[in-house]
């Protein structure tokens, strides 16, 4: 559950992943006091890429944003909340507890759940006690494998290449 709707400019997430590096570029070297150049930039896709992405898959899956580089129109708005706020995928309602728990597991900074440790878990979700089935339900509705963006398909480590990248592979304006 989205908690804030992102009202940034950027149109696209290698757009809006160069702004936030660039962000942790100047934050790091500020303090640290000096230029950290290329290091800080690359440092951030390490560390909060995934994250990122995860991040905005949600906003993607209840169409408050829209990406060109998901290509998943199945995707987009899939996740529906009712004015009761109730939450429905492709017609059934699902359950909102296993939808927070999903999400929260998705979306945490440290080490985010991808479908694979969801099943691998399957033993300690039950212990948490959540029902597997309704889990395994929604994580299909969420389509968790979607999202996976390699930054290194999209970044050079040198700032100055992302824009001739980002036309080169999606042959619009950058």
């Amino acid at each position: 559950m989205p908690s804030v709707i992102d009202r940034t400019p950027f149109d696209s997430i290698v757009e809006y992943g160069h702004h936030e590096a660039c962000l942790h570029k100047y934050n790091r070297s500020h303090k640290a006091r000096c230029d950290l150049g290329s290091r800080a930039y690359a440092e951030w896709f390490q560390q909060y890429w995934v994250v990122f992405c995860h991040h905005r898959w949600v906003q993607y899956l209840y169409a408050e944003r829209e990406f060109p580089e998901f290509r998943q129109p199945k995707y987009h708005g899939r996740i529906r909340r009712d004015s009761n706020g109730r939450i429905w995928a492709a017609g059934a309602e699902l359950c909102p507890r296993t939808v927070a728990f999903v999400q929260r597991m998705f979306l945490r900074e440290n080490r985010p759940w991808e479908m694979l440790t969801f099943v691998n878990n399957r033993r300690e979700i039950g212990q948490l006690g959540y029902d597997y089935q309704e889990v395994r339900k929604f994580l299909i509705e969420f389509g968790i494998n979607e999202c996976r963006l390699n930054w290194r398909d999209f970044f050079a480590v040198e700032e100055c290449q992302v824009k001739a990248e980002y036309r080169r592979l999606f042959g619009v304006r950058a």
